[in-house]
């Protein structure tokens, strides 16, 4: 077994799912190239991801996503909506328990989860350390579809018709903001919502956008203890470089936030 490690940074943009593919080249032993894998089908490994983060600015905001029930059978049928969640001091809410849905299609269900920091309850049921809980564990919410088999059966259990798992990490709200924007050089700062106390820590991805669409480049700054970042700026683009954004990626306790793009200055 030989393990490896690598940085991947998530590429910038409105979609919060994404898929994690690994592969491997077919193996050849390098002395003698004749012996090879006997199964070359087993090298390749995938993760999906799907994150959102409820940030804390007294309360904590909701965060959500569509599902769709499917209805896999030749017949319309009765699809219901199960929701598990592993943390205690999360509220999930579901648009709807259960869904008619027609035969062979899907409908979709609305989903959200909101941590309880910022809300009375939580210090009722846990105070500062339940508080603490929440900055360093995630809440996994599944939410599984399960239809009603539209025909007679000797089994009336219901049929797993698919699911989705959701990440959601609690955090205080977080802005970051780019005070310098030039061609060479970025400069800016990470405070907290409201107060505007400084957040000490994480990384910042900043991203370089040019004039045509789908031209961008990125570099990764890190937060100095008084929330400021800043450094030189990797520009493939030259003068086709047109806006910079900054996102904030997060750390424990601290939400994640984007800044608005800005024309980049001579």
């Amino acid at each position: 077994m030989v393990e490896f490690s690598t940085m991947w940074v998530p590429p910038p943009g409105e979609d919060r799912h994404y898929c994690v593919v690994v592969r491997l080249r077919l193996y050849q032993d390098p002395v003698l190239p004749s012996i090879v894998e006997t199964d070359i089908f087993n090298n390749e490994a995938r993760s999906n991801y799907t994150r959102f983060v409820s940030a804390t600015s007294s309360p904590s905001s909701r965060v959500g996503t569509r599902v769709r029930l499917a209805n896999p059978f030749d017949a319309a049928t009765l699809v219901h909506a199960v929701v598990r969640q592993r943390h205690p001091y999360h509220r999930v809410f579901l648009e709807h328990q259960w869904l008619r849905v027609e035969a062979g299609s899907s409908r979709a269900v609305e989903v959200h989860d909101e941590a309880l920091a910022g809300f009375p309850e939580l210090a009722v049921v846990g105070g500062q350390e339940a508080l603490e809980e929440l900055w360093r564990v995630p809440n996994l919410v599944s939410v599984a579809g399960w239809a009603a088999r539209p025909f007679p059966a000797d089994c009336g259990a219901r049929t797993l018709t698919g699911g989705v798992t959701l990440r959601v990490d609690a955090g205080r709200a977080t802005a970051v903001v780019v005070e310098h924007a030039g061609r060479t050089a970025v400069a800016g700062d990470v405070r907290l919502i409201p107060h505007g106390d400084p957040v000490p820590e994480g990384i910042v991805l900043v991203v370089v956008r040019g004039r045509d669409p789908g031209q961008f480049c990125t570099t990764t700054m890190e937060v100095r203890p008084d929330g400021t970042f800043g450094g030189d700026l990797r520009n493939p683009l030259g003068r086709d470089a047109d806006t910079v954004e900054a996102h904030y990626l997060g750390a424990v306790s601290y939400a994640p936030s984007e800044s608005r793009p800005q024309p980049l200055t001579d």
